[in-house]
């Protein structure tokens, strides 16, 4: 599968999936099914889930921090009326 292709069935996924939640269905429970239905209409989200052959809901964060917090002295310039005339 291509990169255009994983888009268009990245695409497609996702807006069946807010399709099917916005018309009040369990997504989080019935989303594999919504995807199933979905990839009958879309031939690269087909392939994509033949491909992976389970689908899953992960809401775990995949983000992790790539730096160190590190301290920094406020640069704010003082306020007129704390400065002495």
């Amino acid at each position: 599968m291509d990169i255009q292709a994983g888009a268009t069935a990245n695409l497609f996924a996702l807006e069946k999936t807010i399709l099917a939640r916005n018309e009040g269905r369990d997504h989080p429970n019935e989303g594999p099914q919504i995807l199933q239905d979905a990839a009958r209409r879309c031939s690269p989200l087909k392939a994509a889930i033949d491909t992976r052959g389970d689908i899953g809901f992960n809401d775990e964060s995949t983000d992790t921090a790539d730096f160190l917090p590190t301290a920094t002295a406020s640069a704010r310039a003082p306020s007129p009326e704390t400065t002495p005339p």
